[in-house]
């Protein structure tokens, strides 16, 4: 019934009318693509000019005056978010483009050519943490005590000891002003950051450190794949002028249209960074007064209800109640099972309806499934399938197995000897850092995470996307049987799954102040 509410009998005008707009469009479009760069830059200026620091640092504002700050981002900001939007809409294009070519000119079904014509880019900011997480271990491996103290120490101890090591000090905080923000769920305000928690980078270097220490191979081979792949393009279309012309234009495009793609999706975390920023100091001013109990209660209510109290036009005084009420549902929604993917509503959605599917979920057969390769390298291992990361380990030779991952999820990298993630594409965050760091890595395998199981040991090929089930508990639980080239295809050194460092994410910081970093600064 809803498809007959919206479709109806077009007249010659208004078929007239719809290529007229086609026609806007398609010209709009090309406009466009001479013109982001343009807007890009511009769109850097504005946001940095709206994010630079306030005059009076919001720690010192009002309750009123940081709600007026918020307003004025939001006119700034909001819906002025253009160059992205457009951005995004390019990326998409040129990769599907660069995807056919390789198919269609250059016979790559399995899309590995496409991938190695992508890897190395080096200006792309969401392998920037992956980067220096690792020059950060390259500076420290040769101190054992300080590596120790990253890996088991507190958080107290580990800053009260820092200021001993000034040259990995100033990086370490050089790092968490620029990245502080990036943190496991960072579009959602509630999020501890690690300004609020650094214990997860912190644990993160330690492990980078002491698996250099064992193996200082730093991996840098993704420009290496770049160049035999580019090697191969120009052999391809030897005598082919056109068609040379056509792929370099097309993977020209692709490069920056992607890199800007990831590089403008940070700002993203910038604004939230801010905004989180502004309502946690809210949180404090009204806690001060004994309106709030707790500064970070203040994320169990809406925006629109903080404004309102704040402004007066509030239809309730009783914040602390509605607090207790919406946390008494969101305890709810946690025990709850999650909605399908796809559901249907009729009516009141929130009456009467379980978010079920109407389908059966098909399940994955078999002892192997393909996805997309990310990162070369045959890796044989147990898995560990984590939903979520918060105090999870990750113990020597794992392969990490995941539905989907954030930037937050980087801090366990550092760890895992392979990476499979059941969403994803060439594109996403976890392909992006895994090439950088040199992990092997395969995404968009659908129900993996309930395929395997914790312990399952897996052979994976990062090159051409493979995973297969394997039983090698018996034969290569001594190491006797295992071929040398098992660990050694293309990608990580040999052993080099015998040294990936356990490595956990902690969550635990207290709700009711700032973060140490913070402190620090006042």
């Amino acid at each position: 019934e809803v498809i007959n509410k919206i479709v109806k009998s077009t007249s010659k005008w208004d078929r007239i009318r719809d290529g007229l707009r086609l026609t806007s469009t398609l010209s709009g479009l090309v406009l466009n693509h001479f013109l982001i760069s343009g807007k890009i830059k511009k769109f850097y200026k504005r946001l940095n000019k709206a994010l630079a620091d306030p005059t009076i640092a919001i720690q010192h504002q009002r309750a009123d005056e940081l709600i007026e700050y918020y307003h004025a981002l939001e006119r700034q900001l909001l819906k002025r978010w253009d160059a992205p939007l457009i951005n995004d809409f390019f990326a998409m294009i040129f990769y599907g483009v660069l995807r056919k070519l390789t198919e269609k000119w250059c016979e790559d079904n399995d899309g590995t050519l496409q991938n190695d014509l992508l890897v190395g880019e080096g200006d792309i900011i969401s392998a920037e943490p992956a980067q220096r997480i690792r020059k950060m271990g390259e500076m420290i491996f040769l101190y054992p005590e300080l590596i120790d103290l990253l890996c088991e120490g507190s958080v107290l101890d580990i800053y009260r000891r820092l200021p001993n090591y000034q040259e990995f000090y100033a990086e370490y905080y050089a790092y968490l002003k620029k990245f502080g923000d990036r943190c496991l769920d960072e579009l959602k305000l509630e999020s501890p950051t690690l300004h609020d928690n650094p214990l997860p980078v912190l644990r993160s270097i330690g492990h980078m450190a002491r698996r250099l220490q064992t193996n200082p191979e730093k991996h840098q081979k993704d420009r290496q794949q770049r160049h035999l792949a580019e090697d191969h393009v120009r052999e391809l279309f030897a005598g082919a002028y056109i068609r040379k012309m056509i792929f370099n234009w097309v993977l020209k495009n692709t490069r920056k249209r992607v890199s800007d793609r990831e590089n403008l999706r940070f700002e993203r975390t910038r604004v939230f960074g801010r905004i989180r920023n502004i309502f946690v100091e809210v949180g404090f001013r009204l806690r001060d007064f004994g309106i709030l109990n707790e500064p970070r209660d203040i994320f169990y209510l809406e925006v629109g209800e903080i404004v309102n109290y704040i402004e007066g036009t509030s239809s309730t005084n009783n914040l602390a109640a509605l607090i207790e009420l919406r946390k008494t549902e969101f305890s709810e929604y946690e025990n709850s099972a999650n909605p399908a993917d796809r559901f249907e509503t009729r009516g009141i959605i929130y009456h009467g309806h379980t978010f079920e599917s109407k389908r059966e979920k098909l399940s994955v057969e078999g002892d192997e499934i393909k996805g997309i390769g990310c990162c070369p390298g045959v890796v044989r291992g147990q898995v560990r399938v984590v939903r979520d990361p918060r105090g999870v380990e990750i113990h020597p030779g794992e392969i990490l197995v995941a539905e989907r991952t954030d930037p937050g999820w980087i801090m366990l990298f550092p760890a895992c000897s392979g990476l499979l993630v059941e969403h994803g594409s060439l594109l996403s965050h976890s392909a992006i850092v895994a090439r950088e760091m040199g992990i092997p890595a395969v995404v968009s395998l659908d129900g993996v995470t309930d395929w395997l199981k914790d312990g399952d040991w897996i052979e994976m090929d990062g090159r051409i996307g493979s995973v297969r089930k394997i039983n090698t508990e018996l034969d290569d639980s001594n190491g006797d049987d295992t071929d040398e080239d098992d660990f050694n295809l293309d990608g990580p050194e040999e052993g080099e799954n015998d040294f990936a460092a356990t490595t956990k994410i902690e969550s635990s910081f207290d709700p009711t102040k700032r973060g140490i970093y913070e402190q620090k600064i006042d």
